[in-house]
């Protein structure tokens, strides 16, 4: 069924001769427009305090001024709420601090919800039409009538409205408004940071020269301007029954987009492996051979080799 909202109540169109109803106010109008989530959100950000509970000694739990949405419900407090919790007698105790929306009594109010000595926090009781509940804080009470562990649990409002780039005035987001946890690895576009924005302890990739913008691998004297790099390396051994050359292949762990550069060095011990020299006999995108003989003639049944690959990503 197709309806709008608020027309002069006339009977003409959706203007109802009889007014409008409570669940066309709350439910088609202020719940959908400005709760997110009404699961757990509500909080009004920056209307006073905030509704910020704070110990207030002995079994005392101290509720500050703010406002909240509350199942759709406006709720707006002016002073400090004060709530004395009962101590339990036995185990150690979880309350909650919530707003209840109370469908029967027609109010908001901040209401303590008694936990099981012994237990967990008390869940919370959302049936809409009844009574719907949001955390504001957890807090324990001892059996020596003290409060520990007080968790905030408000969650602050967020209206359901889309916020586009081109809506936000530049400037407008500073980096004191970003928490550590804002920006997570999961949420930059892949290849959007580059070596100029990674900054200290980060080595720069600026440019390369070779013969081909694809083929890393290929000679030549033009500068080229890398796009995504790929940089891979690892440990070898060549073993054999005694020997002044050999071959040894490489396998990369992820194959590049085209051929990269190789360079690879033996790990010696001393003098005995310093007469060892390397020629990278063939590249392909996915791996590399590496040939490798002593300069005397002398003969070696291993040898260790370090190598590294840098290339197209």
């Amino acid at each position: 069924m197709e309806d709008s909202l608020f027309w002069t109540t006339s009977g003409t169109g959706d203007g109802a001769s009889g007014g409008y109803t409570m669940a066309e106010l709350v439910y088609n109008w202020l719940k959908k427009t400005l709760i997110g989530d009404p699961t757990d959100e509500g909080v009004l950000y920056g209307v006073d305090s905030d509704l910020a509970v704070s110990d207030g000694g002995g079994t005392q739990v101290n509720i500050a001024a703010g406002a909240a949405y509350v199942g759709g419900f406006f709720y707006y407090n002016t002073t400090t709420v004060n709530k004395t919790l009962d101590t339990p007698t036995a185990q150690n105790r979880i309350d909650r601090i919530v707003l209840r929306a109370d469908w029967t009594a027609q109010t908001v109010r901040i209401t303590v919800i008694k936990g099981t000595e012994g237990g967990g926090a008390p869940s919370l009781t959302q049936t809409e039409g009844t009574i719907w509940e949001i955390s504001l804080a957890q807090v324990t009470v001892t059996t020596g009538g003290d409060l520990t562990n007080l968790t905030d649990e408000r969650v602050y409002l967020h209206p359901n409205f889309e916020v586009e780039t081109a809506m936000i005035r530049d400037q407008a987001v500073t980096t004191a408004k970003l928490p550590d946890s804002a920006i997570s690895t999961a949420k930059l576009a892949n290849d959007s940071v580059d070596d100029t924005k990674a900054g200290n302890r980060v080595p720069q990739f600026y440019r390369r020269q070779g013969g081909s913008a694809t083929d890393w691998s290929t000679v030549g004297t033009t500068t080229y301007t890398p796009d995504a790099v790929r940089m891979q390396g690892g440990a070898k051994r060549w073993s054999g029954a005694g020997a002044s050359s050999g071959y040894f292949s490489i396998t990369f762990p992820v194959a590049f987009s085209y051929r990269p550069i190789i360079i690879a060095t033996v790990v010696g011990d001393g003098e005995a492996d310093r007469n060892v020299t390397f020629d990278v006999s063939d590249i392909w995108a996915t791996g590399a051979e590496v040939y490798w003989k002593t300069t005397d003639g002398t003969t070696k049944i291993s040898i260790d080799f370090h190598w590294l690959a840098i290339g197209p990503e």
